[in-house]
């Protein structure tokens, strides 16, 4: 076919070039180069199933797995590469045809048509002209680059357990308790690069039921010592947390033979025990009432030993033991792990660079793409070695305390240790009080008030004035009406200080959603006042460093301004410019509840200080809708604070996929730009636009070890705009942290919209620098701060929703539409302050 050639402007913001300043470094990825593209056309077909209704993965392997299809297909059929769904490939010419495929089985047939129809023919050298800028993207790329990745999966998912791009043998595991275990596997996905495509590979880690007694799995996650203990674990609460898993039931028959492996998926359990719930059978044309456990011991001769335990009710409203029933090996735990599994599967998953490259060519040598026979096929040959790629150290940039205090910190870090905030608190703190929801024998006055000498002491020498250094202390029960002991605090604060609370202080035994939640809600829309949690042992130790910790998150909830970028590394220059950052919160699997879009605004000419605004959303809506008044929102916040007019805005936005680019573009931009003609028709700032992705997998490794830090990860600063980021669209990866632990993961910036026009310099200046004004932080963080703070938003906002509810269902993702009920408002007295932090 004729290869059409490369027009610009492209979709997304064309690469305007590539930076130049900082000092150049050379690094290894983890891409490993296609030296050989499949030599042939592919043929593309659409495949009709049925009434094109949705059908589970199980019956749709049944039916490519169907002799029927395998007859119909001959010998094509083992290089057919099948999404699943509706798209097949191949590189025969195969005739369309519609044919019926029997499901059921010989005694009792069951028969579903199958079809399919060619669409298109695609052209894989329409891939190499992409990589190389010289063909633009549409759907034969598209397409390619699917049908590429398709047929690199095709083998391991044949012996493997897979996921999305991830596969998983179950060999490396790790208890992670209640049930759960951590595994570890790999990750690949085909990416176009500059030049070449390329194989994505990386370690991937992941949640996965344990194997084995659903009875075990059942004691464990109810932390029951003992069966007997499962007598007063609500059983109806667990039936939405292990719905959909899927067990087998193992016994043998009568006649001393095992039942055939099926396999049932859970549905919920029985309101009565085995030996009380019954069901109707036919015997002998008469209908006969028989309990579960009578069922099995007459039925199966097996007598249960737990018959007083409720049954497992599976999808075909069939009743089975618990004691029974046995859970299948690789089941996904996709629901939130808590904070202790959450700790051992960072450490799981935490591994020094080398060990990781170390990891990854394993997996490289396991895949043996070189003898894999559907890459053979098809003539596709891939490298086994990293790829070679040429990046630059960013300069660190200075930072300004109070009194004129210039820092220049080291390996993406530094300390307060005889600092000021830059513009601390306007007035000191009159009117504060503390609240502890722990007992006064578990943590004595005696101790609160030693932390608060401690606390008052290091605030004071970070520049936060106090007249009230002895605040009252009120103890409350967790069981109580949290609203009222939040407001008798309120209320004891302003008696004993003749003035409203500057903010109140709470102090919780440990970091879970309630009282936290409660706390953050009432102070947030109700009062208007600003909050600190602080945990009890933080409490006990009352360390200077903790104090000072907690005093960044207080200077910037009173409307203090904690550092600045020194004039002269801050890329904004004198333009007034509007930083805005924004992110869509989810609710967790099964949990109830919106899904909530939150944004943040500059309100200083530095971009450090910020305003937020948040809005329910359809539930799981990626998109920002309607963002129009919150954009005007943040427009008019920048005027009252600053008394300038933005003359550029600069939107990063979070949580995007590739795909969904075109609807920031097509959607967002014009949001904005109507939220600016709002405030006048001839007003048209200059707006750039700027996704920041986390989720991804492509990680640096260095060359030579003065290139990075002690852990041999590269140094804060470290960027990557060569080799492995899209042929011809502006996008790089940024390392901006220093990494404690584990292996550096960078933040993938694309610009998909640019009037601004910044130098790639200026503007990569500007996303790493940045990182060093994280109100709440003494190193740089990962991310452009504009973001972190929406998240921080987001995670807020979810406690206004009257319908958030995090109970969540660990199995399944089905949840009834629900309509969508504003958020609580925060209180108009906090626009100024940054109350989310």
């Amino acid at each position: 076919m004729d290869v059409t050639p490369y027009n610009p402007p492209t979709v997304n913001a064309a690469r305007p070039g590539y930076g130049k300043l900082g000092r150049p470094v050379n690094l290894k990825a983890n891409f490993f180069k296609i030296t050989a593209l499949p030599n042939h056309n592919i043929n593309q077909y659409h495949v009709i199933i049925g009434d094109g209704s949705r059908l589970t993965r199980a019956l749709i392997n049944k039916i490519w797995n169907s002799k029927e299809l395998k007859q119909k297909l001959g010998s094509s059929w083992q290089s057919c590469v099948y999404d699943g769904k509706s798209l097949l490939w191949t590189k025969d010419d195969v005739e369309d045809f519609f044919i019926s495929v029997n499901i059921g089985n010989e005694k009792r047939e069951q028969l579903i048509d199958f079809g399919i129809q060619k669409t298109t023919t695609i052209n894989l050298q329409t891939l190499t002209e992409f990589v190389n800028s010289k063909y633009a993207v549409d759907s034969h790329v598209l397409s390619g680059v699917m049908f590429l990745d398709l047929l690199l999966k095709k083998r391991p998912s044949e012996t493997l357990y897979g996921f999305m791009r991830s596969f998983f043998s179950g060999e490396f595991t790790f208890a992670l308790g209640n049930g759960i275990e951590a595994w570890k596997g790999f990750y690949q996905t085909i990416r176009p690069t500059q030049g070449q495509m390329s194989v994505n590979v990386d370690v991937s880690s992941s949640a996965f039921w344990r194997e084995g007694s659903f009875l075990s799995l059942l004691l464990e996650y109810t932390n029951s010592k003992d069966v007997q203990s499962l007598g007063r674990v609500d059983f109806q609460t667990l039936s939405k947390r292990f719905r959909l898993l899927k067990v087998t039931c193992k016994h043998k028959n009568n006649l001393g033979t095992p039942l055939s492996k099926k396999v049932y998926s859970i549905q919920g359990f029985s309101s009565k025990p085995a030996s009380k719930s019954n069901f109707t059978r036919n015997v002998n044309g008469k209908s006969e009432t028989i309990s579960v456990s009578k069922y099995f011991h007459e039925h199966h001769n097996v007598r249960l030993q737990y018959p007083n335990l409720p049954c497992v009710i599976v999808k075909n409203g069939a009743m089975l033991p618990v004691e029974l029933c046995y859970v299948e090996k690789g089941q996904r735990y996709t629901a939130k792990l808590n904070a202790d599994q959450t700790a051992k599967m960072i450490r799981f998953a935490a591994q020094r660079p080398h060990e990781r490259v170390q990891q990854i060519q394993g997996f490289i040598r396991q895949l043996a793409w070189e003898k894999d026979p559907y890459l053979a096929e098809y003539g596709m040959k891939i490298a086994s070695s990293m790829t070679d790629v040429s990046g630059r150290i960013l300069n660190t940039p200075s930072i300004c305390y109070g009194g004129k205090s210039i820092e220049v910190p080291s390996g993406g870090s530094w300390n307060l240790r005889g600092k000021r905030f830059f513009k601390p608190a306007s007035r000191p703190v009159k009117s504060w009080a503390v609240m502890c929801f722990t007992s006064s024998r578990k943590l004595p006055t005696v101790v609160i008030d030693n932390f608060l000498k401690t606390y008052v002491q290091s605030l004071t020498g970070l520049g936060i004035q106090f007249s009230q250094k002895n605040p009252p202390i009120m103890y409350a029960d967790m069981r109580a009406n949290i609203t009222d002991s939040v407001k008798g605090l309120y209320r004891k604060a302003e008696l004993v200080s003749k003035s409203p609370p500057d903010y109140l202080f709470f102090i919780v035994e440990r970091n879970s959603p309630e009282p936290y939640g409660s706390i953050k809600r009432i102070c947030n829309t109700t009062l208007g006042i600003p909050s600190q949690c602080a945990l009890s042992h933080h409490i006990q130790a009352a360390k200077p460093q903790y104090c000072a910790n907690l005093g960044m998150k207080i200077n910037a909830k009173l409307g203090g301004v904690n550092t600045v970028l020194q004039a002269k590394s801050n890329p904004l220059g004198n333009i007034p410019t509007l930083i805005i950052g924004a992110d869509v919160y989810h609710p967790g699997v099964g949990a109830s509840g919106v899904s909530i879009a939150s944004l943040v605004g500059s309100i200083n000419l530095e971009g450090s200080k910020y305003t937020a605004v948040s809005r329910a959303i359809p539930r799981h809506q990626e998109v920002i809708d309607s963002m129009k008044d919150l954009v005007g929102y943040l427009l008019r916040g920048f005027r009252a604070s600053t008394g300038a007019i933005p003359q550029r805005i600069i939107y990063f936005r979070d949580g995007t996929s590739e795909g969904q680019f075109k609807f920031v573009i097509e959607q967002e931009l014009g949001e904005i730009k109507a939220a600016t003609h709002e405030l006048s028709p001839k007003y048209n700032p200059k707006v750039t636009i700027c996704t920041t992705q986390k989720r991804h997998h492509a990680r640096f490794f260095i060359k030579n070890k003065q290139d990075g830090d002690k852990n041999g990860n590269p140094l804060p600063g470290t960027l990557i705009e060569r080799n492995v980021t899209h042929p011809f669209e502006y996008d790089f990866y940024l390392i901006s942290h220093p990494t404690l632990q584990g292996v550096s993961a960078p933040v993938h910036y694309t610009v998909l919209h640019d009037e601004i026009r910044m130098p790639p310099d200026q503007f990569q200046a500007l996303c790493y620098n940045l990182c060093y004004v994280y109100a709440r932080s003494t190193t740089s963080v990962s991310l452009v701060p504009p973001v972190y703070y929406a998240h921080l938003v987001s995670n807020l906002s979810k406690f206004n929703d009257p319908t958030y509810d995090d109970t969540a269902s660990v199995v399944s993702e089905e949840h009834p539409e629900e309509s969508i009920k504003p958020l609580a408002e925060v209180s108009g007295k906090l626009k100024t302050k940054m109350w989310f932090m």
